[in-house]
């Protein structure tokens, strides 16, 4: 698979067709690989062939497509932000190729992508939190509609949006407790530091247009209340409504320094809902409650039949009956291979629960 990114320029294109037209009979893939890099080729993406003999084999590779894709891009946002504080050059050509396999994950298999959002490291929150934002945005844009390019471009964007974080005092981003008044007031310039550290990487082309916007805007609320202080009479851009909904999902969700015990995904998504019209876009918000469901995938719950499962897909028709993989049967005995569809069983979830409290490890079955 060959994929020509944003930023293109006439003389990649010249070097990969000189390439492509004669590559050697043994490990084409290999070659071109390492010629793109020697060649300095940073706006052209190829996956290697698969050939897939079974179901399984094809699941398996998208599972560890997706894995490969979604460290890459902590590693990436990571080496950014480094590249920002040590005042080093910043090139986006490696984000831009990690978003777009995450794109192609998104539709080869949208739910073992939106299972990996349960990944929380508490250690590396701001880059594992940028990567979940800008899953869980993709996932919501392209049910918009939006085309592969303008996906890329969002899914840039929200991997940035906290980029301006690399500006703060470290104490702030790890202080325990809650922030005092003094350290609320630099944390709520991240948005601002943000709009700055962009424009300095005078890649002002459609991508860094998105990405300038949504770093200013992912903290303004639906009113126009939050910060920076909105003027009143603006419009919020569509994508930072978007961003402003899943960048609060996933932060409630995830344990952080100030907030050691964070929602249950649910519960965060009735807290999102009580929010609507004033905090939240209620269009966006509905879409993005039947994109996840009530339950997201990762969601350890109690059945009304007294199983305890892990939520592994959604109903979009109904969202508050998912597909969950039973993991403890009434008895309190081990499972394994039961996969019940809520939607088509007399059950219900009786509530979710925290898997920390069960001894149960969610990425032991997600990854």
């Amino acid at each position: 698979e060959i994929t020509f990114l944003e930023g293109i320029t006439d003389r990649e294109i010249e070097k990969f067709l000189r390439l492509f037209r004669s590559p050697p009979k043994t490990d084409p893939f290999g070659f071109l690989k390492d010629s793109f890099a020697h060649e300095e080729i940073s706006n052209i993406q190829i996956s290697p062939p698969v050939e897939v003999e079974s179901k399984l084999v094809t699941e398996d590779h998208r599972r560890e497509r997706a894995k490969v894709a979604y460290f890459s891009s902590i590693s990436a946002i990571k080496e950014i932000a480094h590249n920002l504080r040590s005042k080093q050059i910043v090139g986006l050509a490696k984000v831009k190729r990690v978003i777009y396999t995450l794109v192609d994950s998104l539709f080869d298999d949208e739910s073992v992508v939106l299972g990996l959002t349960a990944i929380k490291n508490f250690d590396d929150y701001t880059y594992n939190h940028s990567v979940n934002v800008a899953i869980l945005a993709l996932a919501v844009g392209s049910k918009l509609g939006l085309s592969k390019v303008v996906l890329g471009r969002l899914g840039v964007a929200a991997i940035m949006h906290d980029i301006g974080k690399t500006q703060l005092d470290r104490d702030i981003i790890t202080t325990s407790g809650g922030l005092d008044d003094q350290q609320w007031l630099e944390m709520k310039k991240h948005p601002v530091f943000g709009l700055e550290r962009i424009i300095e990487l005078k890649k002002l082309d459609p991508t860094g247009i998105l990405s300038a916007l949504i770093a200013i805007q992912h903290h303004i609320n639906f009113d126009l209340s939050g910060y920076p202080i909105a003027i009143p009479g603006d419009v919020l851009n569509l994508l930072s409504r978007l961003i402003r909904i899943v960048d609060s999902y996933d932060a409630m969700t995830t344990a952080r320094p100030y907030q050691p015990i964070p929602y249950l995904p649910d519960l965060a998504i009735k807290a999102l809902w009580r929010k609507r019209e004033s905090n939240f876009d209620p269009q966006i918000l509905k879409l993005f409650i039947r994109t996840v469901g009530l339950y997201p995938i990762g969601t350890i719950v109690r059945l009304t039949d007294g199983e305890i499962g892990m939520v592994t897909g959604v109903n979009a028709a109904a969202v508050d009956r998912p597909i969950v993989k039973v993991i403890v049967d009434a008895d309190g005995k081990i499972v394994k291979e039961k996969v019940v569809n809520i939607e088509r069983e007399p059950i219900r979830v009786d509530r979710s629960l925290r898997p920390e409290n069960l001894g149960f490890n969610v990425l032991d079955y997600l990854l």
